[in-house]
């Protein structure tokens, strides 16, 4: 998480931005983006979790292939 707040502050927006380090879907509303990194570059060790997601009918997924690829969930309804 250290790494997480830092990047956050060097990026200008740390106030903007939560941190919550918790099971996500015990705290994403609808609405709430989950954004995982390394998406591409470990698609292996990725692809158990982004199967669940996308196997999940409240959730609106889409993955980004930009640097290490970007697996974006959004929780659609509540």
């Amino acid at each position: 998480m250290g790494l997480a707040r830092a990047n956050f502050a060097r990026s200008g927006l740390e106030g903007s931005i939560t941190l919550v380090h918790d099971d996500a879907g015990r705290v994403l509303r609808p609405g709430g983006l989950l954004v995982v990194d390394n998406a591409t570059s470990h698609a292996a060790e990725m692809a158990p979790f982004v199967a669940l997601v996308q196997a999940d009918a409240e959730f609106v997924t889409s993955l980004v292939p930009v640097g290490n690829g970007e697996f974006l969930a959004v929780k659609s309804r509540g």
